[in-house]
């Protein structure tokens, strides 16, 4: 069994967010970057955690993740879904998360909806995920790992 994080993070708070995450849920894991352009796919084993994470934008996933995402191979694998909103709204993220996923062959096991600082108006969320928001991502992959084991 292996361990991934799969991030799309433009601007940083999505990965800052899935660091967290990924940080409490296992000692070791890999890092997939969704962000670049010349992101080509991935293919997991059934027996495999991913750890799939994207912005939430305008309560949407972002076209070029969606797109990016779909680029993924679960064949049964388990993922865990990070929706990361700036304190507006997540809306139908994890909604969206899920149908990709699941697209995309793989079980979804657990998700969340995590704050971090707005990308565009820095005001907004500014200085999240806090200490408390840190704890609530810790506690959730405990309770998480303790599922899927």
């Amino acid at each position: 069994m292996s361990v991934y994080s799969v991030i799309f993070s433009p601007t940083g708070g999505t990965k800052k967010v899935a660091d967290l995450f990924a940080n409490a849920f296992a000692e070791e894991y890999v890092e997939i970057d969704m962000t670049n352009a010349g992101f080509e796919g991935f293919s997991f084993e059934e027996n495999d955690i991913c750890i799939v994470s994207v912005p939430s934008f305008g309560g949407r996933v972002p076209a070029k993740a969606a797109e990016r995402m779909a680029k993924l191979q679960g064949n049964g694998a388990k993922v865990v879904l990070i929706a990361v909103y700036g304190n507006r709204e997540f809306e139908d993220t994890l909604v969206e998360m899920q149908d990709l996923m699941e697209a995309a062959g793989f079980v979804p096991a657990a998700g969340i909806a995590a704050l971090a600082e707005h990308s565009i108006i820095r005001t907004f969320a500014a200085g999240r995920p806090d200490e408390n928001d840190v704890k609530v991502l810790v506690d959730f992959a405990a309770k998480v790992k303790e599922k899927l084991q």
